[in-house]
């Protein structure tokens, strides 16, 4: 009885430590059957981070900035500018190469379409705004793809401030505008010092203003009205005419050679004989471009040699 007995608990002994030594330890994160809870949590979590399955236009990578520059008088100004590595591209199909679209809710819709990065916008004065600037664009450093890409985003209230406009201008005694007859251009001179004299399309612009000032006798000098500069002639055939600082310089000095009509003459220059006169160029477009005013040693009767003097 007692051998008997002592086997049984040896057998049983033996059974506990067997079970013991093929079990398994438990992670604390080991889901078991029946933890429903820590099945569903993670997933009910990485659900609601989920991305939205179509990006705004907001969320796009933005290729540079969109600024407002002016926001005065209902008019808003956004000045648009590339990051080093992208580049504009051209409009294409109707397109401008910028787009600015507004929000409306959780839509958008477009409000300018340019091609130039400046852009003006009309806006009710008082009115918030919200803006994203878009710009058809490429990378610089790679072949890429041409596309529509976030500039940036703008927005603020449109103000109501007005500059007082400039005071009228005023011209003063014996002002003109010299008109050369045969191509309606005016005579207009770089601000520089020895800078060129050129012809440029007429209109009424000061910049466009000279005034005879009497030199002696029949002679004057020609005095830019803005840079006080005062024409003088090259001494070689055909060359450009300039300006510089007005003083009593023989070479500043010309007359006028009158012909029939109001205010139609000859500019000669007293120092070479030669007599003032332009060409017509025509531009790209349509666009008649700044053409040199030059001197011919031979005064006669030419119709590039005719100026009129037209008052302010």
């Amino acid at each position: 009885m007692y051998r008997t007995s002592k086997l049984t608990s040896a057998a049983f002994a033996l059974t506990l430590a067997c079970a013991s030594a093929g079990a398994q330890p438990r992670s604390a994160n080991t889901q078991q059957p029946g933890d429903e809870e820590s099945q569903t949590a993670p997933l009910t979590s990485k659900m609601a981070e989920a991305p939205r399955s179509a990006r705004s236009k907001v969320a796009a990578p933005i290729i540079g900035s969109a600024t407002v520059t002016k926001n005065q008088c209902g008019v808003l100004t956004i000045t648009v500018t590339f990051n080093d590595d992208w580049k504009p591209m051209p409009g294409f199909n109707g397109k401008g190469t910028y787009q600015v679209s507004k929000y409306a809710g959780n839509e958008l819709s477009v409000v300018s379409a340019s091609n130039d990065p400046v852009i003006d916008i009309a806006w009710p004065v008082g009115e918030g705004f919200k803006f994203i600037v878009e710009a058809r664009s490429r990378q610089t450093g790679a072949v890429g793809v041409t596309m529509e890409r976030l500039v940036g985003e703008v927005q603020g209230i449109a103000n109501n401030y007005c500059p007082p406009p400039p005071p009228p201008y005023v011209p003063e005694a014996g002002e003109v505008r010299l008109r050369h007859e045969q191509t309606g251009t005016c005579m207009f001179g770089d601000p520089s010092g020895g800078g060129i004299v050129q012809a440029l399309k007429c209109w009424q612009d000061p910049f466009l203003s000279y005034v005879l000032d009497p030199a002696g006798g029949n002679e004057f000098r020609l005095r830019h009205k803005l840079t006080g500069n005062c024409v003088y002639a090259d001494t070689v055939n055909g060359g450009i005419a300039k300006n510089w600082v007005c003083w009593d310089d023989p070479n500043m000095r010309f007359v006028k050679e009158q012909l029939p009509g109001s205010n139609r003459f000859r500019l000669r220059h007293v120092a070479t004989g030669q007599c003032l006169f332009t060409q017509f160029k025509p531009g790209k477009f349509g666009l008649r471009p700044p053409t040199p005013v030059r001197g011919w040693a031979a005064c006669w009767d030419d119709p590039a040699m005719v100026w009129v003097a037209d008052p302010f």
